[in-house]
């Protein structure tokens, strides 16, 4: 399969058009959770040149914008393993952002900042219902709604 290519007539440079295989891979990866032995196979790569590209990639572009539109948001902490954990921020049904952190009071509303500069307004808040961080979203933002969400136990 070829790829689309422009010439351009004043310097003369050659371009593609569209996504490279690292984005379209992340993509994979992330969203659709696709492992490294299915991305490598589908792309024709290595699995160790796709972790390298995905540790090359810069994350906070491939997430999706939603300008000018107030967002339901569910955060929460993610981990593998014992020693890799992220913050995701989700809105829509989609991850907006997302950064490998542990997840103290202080890194959420960092995470936060970060969004809002990326450009996201926020309407909710669901979270997990620690008490630092509900407390600092009431600080933060004064009048907004939020959600806890609590897993309830069984005694027997």
């Amino acid at each position: 399969m070829g790829k689309q290519r422009y010439k351009c007539t004043t310097c003369g440079a050659v371009f593609t058009l569209g996504k490279k295989w690292n984005e379209r891979a992340y993509e994979d990866y992330f969203l659709k959770g696709h492992s490294y032995e299915d991305i490598s196979f589908k792309y024709d790569r290595t699995i160790r040149t796709v972790q390298r590209s995905f540790d090359k990639l810069a994350v906070r572009h491939l997430c999706p914008i939603l300008k000018d539109q107030y967002v339901n948001v569910c955060l929460d902490g993610v981990y593998f393993g014992w020693s890799i954990g992220f913050i995701v921020i989700r809105a829509n049904g989609q991850n907006i952002y997302f950064e490998q952190t542990s997840e103290t009071v202080e890194h959420i509303a960092q995470c936060l900042r970060k969004a809002e500069v990326l450009g996201y307004r926020y309407k909710s808040f669901t979270i997990d219902g620690r008490k630092g961080v509900v407390q600092m979203l009431q600080e933060r933002y004064p009048g907004y709604l939020s959600n806890t969400a609590s897993s309830t136990k069984r005694r027997r």
